[in-house]
């Protein structure tokens, strides 16, 4: 896990620019937290214990601001069970 969350960390800062670049408004930038979930659940599971790791990651990098996360957790309150796996 800790070389995945290195390889992660690693790329996330060599495009974080770029998808910074993409992401002007919270729907885009939600777009990112929808679909780095998508990946850690259903296409590449062993990314999903680094869901947690790298949520704080992009907000700290200013990828995805306060208000997409709170809007992304929002929009899980009422999901089934199986969308609120890392919601908690």
């Amino acid at each position: 896990i800790d070389n995945l969350l290195k390889t992660t960390a690693d790329a996330l800062a060599k495009w974080k620019d770029l998808l910074r670049n993409y992401t002007k408004t919270v729907d885009e930038e939600m777009e990112i937290l929808l679909k780095f979930e998508e990946m850690c659940q259903d296409i590449t599971k062993e990314f999903s214990p680094l869901f947690s790791k790298v949520l704080p990651y992009l907000y700290d990098k200013d990828v995805v601001s306060e208000d997409a996360i709170l809007r992304w957790a929002e929009e899980k309150e009422n999901a089934d069970e199986s969308d609120k796996v890392f919601v908690k």
